[in-house]
Parts: C-alpha cells; sequence; structure tokens
C-alpha cells in the first residue's frame, strides 16, 4: 500500500485490525529457518558478527523480543500486540523517494533452542520468522537469528529471507525494491550491533 502521508498511528491499528484474518500469500512457509528459497524467489541473506560472549549474546535476544532490529530511521514498525508472540500482525511503515508505503506480515514463529554439537560444543539460537499477507507488495519469507557460540564466544546476527513480486506496480520499481531490501538488511543488522554495546553493563 503506497500513501503520500505518513499513516497516524491511529489509522495503522486500525489497518492492522484488518488484516488480522488475512492470510499467508505463500505456501511455503518455515522454509527460511533451514535457510531454502524456494523456487521462483529471489533470496536475501546476511551473516554479520556483532559482539562476543554470552552476555552479548543475551542482550542480542532481547534486541529481537523488542524488535529492536526493525527499527530504523526511515522504517518504522506496528504490532498487533505488545510483545514478540507467533501470531502477532506487523505492519512495516517505510519513507522512501518521496512517499510512504505500509505492508503487512505475521509472525509464523518464535523460537530458541540449544544444539550440542559432536564434540560437546554448545550454540544457542534465538530467531522470529514472520512472513507476508495477500496485502503486501511482496510475496516472501524472512528469519531474524542471533547465535552464539560457545567454542568461538561469537555472536551472530543472521537474516535469511525469500521474496517475489507480486503486483504489476512492484514490478516496474524492482530495482528500487531490491535497493531497499538491502539497505533494510544492512542498517538492521547495524541497528542490533550497536543496541548490544550500548547497553553494555
Amino acid at each position: 500500500m503506497f500513501l503520500f502521508r505518513k499513516p497516524s498511528p491511529a489509522a495503522i491499528q486500525s489497518l492492522l485490525k484488518t488484516q488480522q484474518g488475512k492470510d499467508f500469500s505463500y505456501t511455503e512457509l518455515g522454509a527460511t529457518k533451514k535457510h531454502e528459497c524456494p523456487p521462483g524467489y529471489r533470496p536475501n541473506h546476511l551473516r554479520l558478527k556483532i559482539g562476543e560472549g554470552r552476555e552479548a549474546y543475551q542482550r542480542a535476544v532481547k534486541a529481537l523480543n523488542e524488535l529492536e532490529n526493525l527499527k530504523l530511521s526511515w522504517c518504522q514498525f506496528h504490532s498487533s500486540e505488545d510483545r514478540l508472540v507467533g501470531g502477532a500482525t506487523i505492519a512495516i511503515c517505510a519513507q522512501h523517494f518521496g512517499f510512504h508505503s505500509i505492508n503487512f506480515s505475521r509472525i509464523l514463529e518464535v523460537y530458541e533452542d540449544e544444539v550440542r554439537e559432536s564434540d560437546g560444543k554448545l550454540k544457542l539460537r534465538f530467531g522470529y520468522i514472520y512472513g507476508t499477507l495477500s496485502s503486501h507488495d511482496l510475496i516472501g519469507e524472512e528469519q531474524f537469528l542471533v547465535e552464539f557460540n560457545e567454542e568461538t564466544q561469537e555472536v551472530i546476527y543472521d537474516i535469511f529471507s525469500f521474496s517475489k513480486l507480486r503486483t504489476l506496480f512492484t514490478r516496474l520499481g524492482a530495482p528500487m525494491g531490491r535497493l531497499l531490501q538491502r539497505r533494510f538488511v544492512r542498517e538492521s543488522g547495524e541497528v542490533v550491533k550497536q543496541y548490544i554495546h550500548s547497553h553494555h553493563e
């Protein structure tokens, strides 16, 4: 949805209510958790070291829980829920090239797990996945994940998504759309990295 004026918070909350019964716009639900890109989609991937140590990992988890990774200067989010939870509807409002857009997704899954490798080393993971709803200008899914490797002590922020264009308008603006996707991924990584360092005790 493209707008010439920035929508008010009240207008966004009203729109969120209309989206809560909408279906996902794709059938490959959960594919990003395996870093799989289904045929016909374009993948996008960022893997960035954002810190070291278990405390840094816990701060990164907190950042994702508070959806800090979506809080960019030109892109804001609104949620139907007051916390990160599966089933919440998310509105992403962006300002770019002189106009505003608002698109809706739903959180498919929030997960946290531990993996013990064959050598006994531990890996911790926390992440969430959201997928586009039928009113979104794109079709696809995105996963946001933080990892802690006990052996290397590295904290990694990983974004993996796949998408394709849904409307004629977005097809015409495909180069601009890909530019915005790359900008979003890059800046999201920097936001999480800054968050864990600014909240260091």
